[in-house]
């Protein structure tokens, strides 16, 4: 059955914290980002349904982003089966194991996927375009192993997906020093519709980031507490979401969908 246009699932959190998002194509697939926690499976796939899952985006390594689909890969053989492609970019095991050892588990999980899958794999590059029934996601930012302060948040792959009507762009977890590089590769070439913010609006890339993107509307994958989180100084250039949230005011966005609210519906 084919649709008359795509549309877009945020969904909203069974986890404490996490992201995942499901496009449904005008051929009826789905295509999935990220997909959060184990905890979060069921609500993902009350969306998929029993589609195809024609693409799995990652963004990065961290347990709130990419546990759940660990867990489908090594655990459930009836939804794994029906993935037919999965891109991603994320650091190497030492790079982890040096500047985030405590996440190292979730990376050997995957690592794991990748030996029982590899077809399933797909490593894309910077500056690479991706069609999946005619929706184009363009890859603007990839692992750099020389950011490492915040070293699997500042890992996570930047790409904009577009459709013949609107476009999103999707941030991942990028911090400050992220946000300077995507800026410096990618400066002019940063428009989207939607945003997702990175790292849930909570210690994230700096506002000039959100100023050359220019959205029309924030996508927040922020439960209650999260989005009620004060303006507050956490270390440089990190702040509480209320800080963002400030900034978001002052460039004048007023629209803004937050997982909180529930799982939310947009027309592509």
């Amino acid at each position: 059955m084919k649709n008359q246009n795509a549309v877009m699932y945020m969904i909203t959190e069974a986890s404490p914290f996490m992201m995942s998002y499901v496009i449904i194509t005008k051929e009826d697939r789905a295509i999935i980002v990220d997909g959060g926690m184990p905890a979060d499976i069921d609500n993902l796939m009350a969306v998929v349904g029993d589609r195809p899952i024609a693409a799995w985006f990652l963004t990065h390594a961290h347990d709130d982003h990419i546990s759940a689909i660990n867990e489908i890969l090594l655990n459930r053989p009836e939804i794994a089966a029906r993935v037919e492609k999965i891109y991603y970019n994320m650091p190497t095991m030492a790079f982890i194991n040096k500047y985030e050892s405590y996440e190292l588990q979730t990376r050997r999980d995957f690592c794991y996927a990748e030996q029982k899958y590899p077809e399933k794999m797909y490593v894309p590059r910077m500056d690479e375009h991706i069609t999946v029934d005619g929706i184009d996601f363009e890859i603007l930012f990839t692992y750099n192993p020389m950011l490492n302060s915040n070293a699997i948040n500042d890992s996570s792959m930047v790409f904009r997906m577009k459709t013949e009507n609107t476009s999103v762009m999707f941030l991942g977890d990028i911090g400050p020093e992220a946000g300077d590089e995507l800026l410096r590769l990618q400066y002019g070439n940063l428009q989207a519709d939607y945003v997702q913010m990175a790292h849930h609006g909570h210690m994230c890339c700096g506002p000039e980031v959100y100023i050359a993107i220019n959205p029309k509307a924030c996508l927040w994958n922020a439960p209650e507490w999260l989005w009620n989180e004060p303006d507050y100084y956490i270390r440089e250039r990190m702040y509480g979401l209320g800080a963002t949230r400030k900034w978001m005011d002052a460039i004048g966005i007023t629209r803004h969908y937050v997982t909180k609210d529930g799982t939310q519906k947009f027309d592509l």
